[in-house]
Order: structure tokens, then sequence, then C-alpha cells
């Protein structure tokens, strides 16, 4: 049964949708939390199978409910290192808060494939427009809980990490609502590091001695226009065409590494909105950024 589906029937709807609404079929090329998986049937139920690295159960085990009383979530699981059921997934959503449970996992991303991504021959690679969007929300719903802050984070850049691997990063600022009235705001207080191919996100990093990735004061103001206006320069319907920009930067990269054509293409994203945040401000994207 689970091999007349797995070749017979590649399309096959499993009644079981991803981020966006996006439905699941037998064959998707998918991300769980970031980790490059295949939509397949496996023992009788339809699943997600890992490529090159484990089911992450750690992160499911948090969309979990948590008991206090007994100190620990409460996900049961067959705990597979290589396959998870959807039904595993359905069946250990939280529904504390009203909740309900839900055929839709917005921590399941689908990644068909751009023409970029197919010309270049690059698989499970989320898109830069994507990704941005992803880290917009993951940021607001980890807000510092202040009623009076607002939490903005940068464009995504190219960075290295700690281990000088390339990795996608953007600096992440709170901002209370009498400074977004005056058009000023504080340094950014950390930043974050994904995988610089399918968007899995690596960790959070606050600002402090060591590692920080700037050396602007923390009790200086940046300009960044009335009501934040300058925060995000207006690309409007550029939006797209400026992602594509940085989504070639990246293949180039991981198909023939750092060459004189990958320069070339990312210092053209960073072209595509630099000029329009205050100078002020730009040092963040030029210290957190590999050479601009």
């Amino acid at each position: 049964m689970e091999d007349m589906v797995q070749e017979l029937l590649p399309n096959f709807d499993t009644g079981f949708t991803g981020a966006g609404g996006v439905q699941l079929h037998v064959g998707d090329k998918v991300l769980l939390f970031g980790v490059p998986c295949n939509v397949v049937m496996r023992y009788g139920s339809f699943g997600l199978e890992v490529v090159n690295e484990v089911i992450p159960w750690v992160d499911i085990m948090k969309r979990t409910d948590y008991s206090a009383a007994e100190g620990k979530y409460g996900l049961k699981a067959c705990m597979d290192k290589s396959f998870v059921s959807f039904w595993e997934l359905f069946a250990n959503q939280s529904v504390t808060r009203g909740r309900s449970k839900t055929t839709e996992f917005p921590f399941i991303q689908s990644v068909p494939g751009t023409e970029l991504s197919k010309r270049y021959g690059v698989d499970y690679f989320l898109p830069s427009q994507s990704f941005y969007h992803a880290e917009v929300e993951r940021v607001k719903n980890g807000s510092y809980g202040e009623s009076d802050i607002q939490v903005y984070i940068s464009f995504p850049v190219i960075s290295l990490d700690a281990n000088s691997r390339h990795t996608l990063s953007s600096f992440i600022s709170k901002v209370s609502r009498n400074q977004l009235k005056d058009g000023v705001i504080l340094r950014p207080d950390k930043y974050n590091c994904s995988d610089i191919q399918t968007g899995q996100y690596k960790a959070d990093i606050f600002c402090r001695p060591g590692w920080d990735f700037t050396a602007a004061s923390k009790e200086a103001l940046f300009e960044i226009g009335k009501d934040g206006a300058q925060y995000h320069p207006p690309v409007g319907e550029n939006e797209a065409d400026m992602f594509k920009l940085l989504d070639e930067a990246r293949l180039i990269y991981l198909t023939d590494g750092e060459t004189d054509k990958f320069k070339e293409v990312y210092r053209q994203y960073m072209d595509a909105f630099l000029p329009a945040i205050p100078r002020s401000y730009r040092t963040f994207y030029t210290d957190l950024s590999i050479w601009v």
C-alpha cells in the first residue's frame, strides 16, 4: 500500500496543510522547522521523512502543552529519528489559551523550488522573501511582553557566524512609542543567525561583550524617521525583485562559493534599500553584513 502511494500517486493529497494553508502532497519537498524533509507514507500514515538530519523533536515538543505541575511538556510520540507522522503532529498540538487542534501546520514550509533555485540545482531552498516574513512573525510572537514596546527586525543580510560560516542574519531592535513619535531608536540589542540555504533558525544572539556585531553606543539615539518610516525603506512593489537579488546571491554562494559574481549580485541587493535608510542607522547593516 505504501509503495503504491509513493510510486503511483506521487501527488496524493494527504489532507493536511503547511504554512499559508498550502496543501501537502506525497512527494512534496518541505522544511520542518527548517529541516529538509519529504512528504511520504510510512507505517500506514502520511508524514515527513527527514533527508540528511534527524527529526527536530525538541521543536515539536515545544508546540505541545506544558505541565507546570509535572515540569515537562506533554509530548506523546514514537520519537522515530527519521519519520514523524502528521497524526503525531496533530495529536500533540497545544490546546492552551483557547486554541483548537488544526490540520494546518504553520511550522511546515513547502519549498517546491523557484525558477532560480531550479536553474542552480539547489533543493530545499527557502526564498528570501518567505524567510523574511516568517522571521517577522517569529519575532512578533516572541515579543518583549511590554505593551509600550514595539519590536523591529531588519531586512536579512549575509554574515559570518562564530565559526566563520555564511549565514542569513537580521538585527532586532525594540523601541518605545514615544521614541517612534520622535523618529529615533536605540541601537539593536540582538541579532539572529539562520541557515543560508533552508533559512533554518539557529539562534538569537544578545549583543554583549565578545558577542556584539557593532561598536555603536548603547546610549545613543539613531534617526529612523517619524513613526519609524525609514526603519524599513518603502520598497513596496519592488520587494519581490529586491529579495530575488538576495536569492541569487545565496544560490551563487551555495553552488560556486564567494565568487566575483556573488559579490556583484549581493551588492545589488544591498543597494536596493540601503540608500533610503538614514546614514546613522545604516551602519548596523554594514556592521552585521559581510563586506558591502
